[in-house]
């Protein structure tokens, strides 16, 4: 008697795209993504990374407001739509005085010539008066509509710090990017930066 011809599953994205988790009721599987640096002959980049390797730079110092641009180039279509959320550590320093620090996160496409801005949220602010203060602050960034990219395109990452004294003499701010989680500035704060983004599964 003849076999049965064996059928074999195709398998899904979600059976093989690698997820942090997933959210089926929202049809999203979740990527963490690292906040990092490298240098190369003294130039510094900053880029996006699910791994957790060791960061140039452990920290970025904010004696002005910062523009910092994460990126990470997406290998294969992908699409985003949910709620992302991002996790920061501030720390600021002040001499006298006292002084406020807060960040505004920009989920971003960059296609080579053209960025596009998706959407974006804005932490709690962080004082220090006459001392040393560092606090991790998380925030949830709705992303309402389907974003698709197509290969080649980059997911960036955006973050924009807006540190204002209002009296007396300012000594240093910082912002933490470490993978590793090297030289946390408490024991209740990280050094890593933490972007989860919300991809669209095929389900």
């Amino acid at each position: 008697m003849a076999g049965l011809p064996i059928n074999f599953a195709i398998p899904s994205e979600t059976a093989v795209a690698s997820y942090n988790w997933t959210e089926i009721s929202e049809g999203t599987g979740i990527v963490l993504y690292y906040g990092a640096t490298h240098n190369e002959a003294g130039t510094k980049a900053y880029f996006l990374t699910s791994s957790t390797i060791y960061s140039n730079d452990i920290s970025t110092s904010i004696l002005t407001n910062v523009d910092l641009d994460f990126d990470v180039v997406l290998n294969t279509p992908r699409s985003i739509k949910g709620n992302a959320f991002v996790s920061l550590t501030l720390q600021g320093t002040k001499n006298s005085g006292a002084g406020y620090l807060k960040y505004t996160a920009y989920i971003r496409k960059y296609s080579g010539t053209t960025e596009t801005d998706i959407a974006n949220a804005t932490s709690e602010e962080i004082g220090f008066n006459s001392n040393t203060d560092q606090k991790t602050l998380t925030i949830k960034i709705p992303i309402a509509s389907v974003v698709n990219f197509k290969k080649g395109d980059t997911l960036r990452l955006s973050i924009v710090t807006a540190l204002r004294v209002d009296s007396g003499s300012f000594s240093v701010a910082s912002m933490f990017h470490d993978p590793m989680a090297r030289s946390a500035p408490s024991e209740t704060t990280t050094s890593q930066m933490r972007f989860y983004c919300p991809f669209v599964l095929n389900l």
